[in-house]
């Protein structure tokens, strides 16, 4: 086995031939992971299973979610575009779309849904055309044993790497960029950095418009297993006081129709201490017949509800009166990894607008968002659902410009507005003139007018 100096070595050496950018070759290596997990399924599967203490159905639902993710990403490969592109230049064309690897791209995944938080960012790496060198610590994990043995023998040993061990910074130093799934790495350089923010809070809000059934099931389900240890999974639910007890009953309701007579059951987290503090009468716990779920309501709406990420199978609520009392009250909150918006559509479309949040959903939440890791953050490109990683995350812009571009001569005007004179009354002036207009119906007719 070599080290990981050598192992570095050798993927550098590759950078430098180049061995990577050949779409063809991107092609290839992307068949043969496919192939070498999919001829593996059965193993993977049962060691997913048995390392994450899921059902046999829940694995195979992640691996098929982790293979559809590297057929959509080889679809972005395009062998005779790139061959058409290569030579535009010499045609006297531009070629403003040109991108290319970074070069050795090293993944440090995270325990949830591995499998797919391992597979989605390799294939993504592999297509823009890197090197990867991928982190596997845990050498006790049948998942992490299975693909130490099916990973170097399905991709090219030149141009992919397994370490057992995670990086110093002497080594992280000789990588190109870095994606940190555990947001542990220490980059000085932030362009090097893919890191996710597994912290940071994600919030749903449920309004008296919302199908409350809908939003009950959506919210329950986002934190029952498989899906309760992901970053996506709600940490504070918002609920319209007129629907409390309704979407309480959803929940319940919910959680003891799929619960299998051969589950065991999970610990809380760290729910404990909000229940101690329950005796006082601030909040409500309501559990579930089953007891797989748990509902924390907050009883005073002066106090502050928990601002740390919910570790365990409870949601924490807190009442709202309106809307606007439900924005307000985030106001000063950080920005949300998501918010999860439940009722019309007008009021969906304010909520996420008032709300900070890095990407906000109407009235469902995506199944395929709670696997795998938080988007990586910070980073130029929106929130990607699936696959999680993109190609362009791990590509540079490289254009190529042949057409001469010219130089202006002299001031141009900019064209009209169209905004049409007398037509356009905003809303302070629209407050204005109704106060005006109060104030003259009872002042003119004492005046004598």
């Amino acid at each position: 086995m070599d080290s990981l100096q050598d192992g570095i070595d050798t993927l550098r050496s590759a950078v430098i031939d180049g061995r990577t950018e050949n779409v063809r070759h991107r092609q290839n290596e992307l068949s043969k992971l496919h192939s070498g997990l999919t001829g593996k399924s059965s193993s993977i599967c049962d060691a997913i299973s048995k390392a994450s203490g899921v059902s046999a159905s829940d694995a195979e639902k992640e691996f098929v979610l982790a293979m559809d993710a590297v057929q959509k990403i080889y679809e972005t490969l395009d062998f005779e575009r790139s061959l058409e592109d290569e030579y535009l230049v010499k045609e006297g064309k531009d070629h403003l779309s040109r991108r290319v690897g970074l070069g050795i791209v090293s993944i440090r995944p995270t325990n949830h849904t591995r499998l797919y938080s391992i597979v989605s960012p390799l294939a993504a790496a592999i297509a823009a055309g890197n090197c990867v060198l991928l982190e596997l610590e845990y050498r006790h994990s049948q998942l992490d044993q299975a693909l130490m043995e099916i990973l170097p023998s399905a991709l090219d040993r030149d141009t992919f790497f397994v370490s057992h061990t995670r990086l110093k910074n002497e080594q992280a130093s000789q990588i190109d960029s870095t994606v940190d799934q555990l947001s542990t790495a220490s980059v000085s350089d932030l362009d090097q950095l893919l890191s996710s923010q597994p912290k940071t809070r994600t919030l749903a809000v449920v309004d008296r418009t919302a199908n409350i059934g809908l939003a009950a099931r959506s919210i329950a389900t986002a934190r029952l297993p498989p899906y309760n240890t992901s970053p996506y999974s709600p940490d504070l639910v918002i609920v319209n006081t007129f629907v409390v007890e309704e979407f309480v009953e959803g929940c319940m309701e919910y959680a003891d129709s799929i619960v299998s007579s051969g589950e065991k059951s999970v610990s809380d987290g760290n729910l404990q201490g909000l229940e101690d503090n329950s005796a006082g009468g601030g909040l409500v716990v309501h559990t579930s017949k089953t007891g797989n779920l748990k509902v924390v309501v907050l009883q005073d709406r002066s106090s502050k509800p928990p601002t740390a990420k919910i570790v365990g199978q409870y949601l924490f609520v807190r009442p709202s009166t309106s809307t606007t009392d439900a924005i307000f009250s985030q106001l000063s909150s950080p920005t949300f990894l998501a918010t999860y918006n439940f009722a019309t559509p007008s009021l969906t479309k304010h909520l996420s607008q008032s709300i900070s949040s890095h990407a906000s959903f109407a009235n469902y939440i995506p199944l395929a968002l709670l696997y795998g890791p938080a988007a990586p953050s910070p980073t130029i490109y929106s929130v990607s659902v699936h696959p999680r990683y993109t190609p362009e995350m791990f590509s540079a812009p490289r254009p190529e410009f042949v057409t001469e571009i010219g130089f202006p001569v002299d001031v141009k005007g900019l064209k009209p507005i169209g905004q049409k004179k007398g037509h356009a009354v905003g809303f302070f002036e629209q407050g204005i003139f109704i106060g005006l207009g109060l104030t003259a119906s009872v002042v003119l007719p004492v005046a004598g007018w």
